[in-house]
């Protein structure tokens, strides 16, 4: 912004920064339930930053769904080294290109000793992160950018969540 408006404040900068809005990326989709793009290594490492700093006080639950050809392992360690999940959910969505949470499931099962479940179907993955929350609790679901939009068009579908053309 300074680069191209020199002259403008930086109070107007930081304003637009704060209302700024990047759907799919650390997004609430409904109560709890926050939804993140993260489908590499880089863009995991940012999604852990923010969730370091979430301040909340139940238990975080990942469901997280990957494309066969990004490097899952060096995802899965960045993802549980620092023991912020108490249980993740592995599934895909119906699309070539995502692994199968089986495959998925041994490479995470060697980066933590929390539960490592496997389901097939991303509404049932959806389904068993919301029977296992309480209410202090909050649900992330990252690791593929079809995945976060093809569960925004199945939640909106039902009617729950926003619609993607309302973000």
């Amino acid at each position: 912004a300074k680069i191209l408006f020199p002259d403008m404040d930086d109070k107007v900068i930081r304003e637009g920064l704060f209302k700024a809005f990047w759907p799919g990326r650390m997004e609430e989709i409904t109560d709890g339930v926050i939804v993140d793009g993260a489908h590499n290594e880089p863009s995991i490492k940012a999604f852990m930053n923010s969730v370091r700093v979430d301040g909340f006080d139940g238990r975080r639950i990942l469901v997280f769904a990957v494309a066969a050809d990004k490097d899952y392992e060096a995802m899965g360690e960045e993802l549980l080294k620092e023991g912020h999940f108490r249980s993740v959910i592995l599934t895909r969505i119906p699309y070539e290109r995502m692994e199968d949470p089986a495959v998925i499931r041994p490479v995470f099962e060697q980066y933590t000793d929390i539960p490592v479940y496997t389901v097939e179907s991303m509404e049932r993955a959806y389904d068993m992160a919301l029977s296992m929350k309480t209410e202090e609790d909050v649900v992330y679901m990252a690791g593929s950018l079809y995945f976060i939009g093809s569960l925004k068009e199945h939640l909106a579908g039902i009617g729950q969540g926003k619609h993607p053309a309302e973000v």
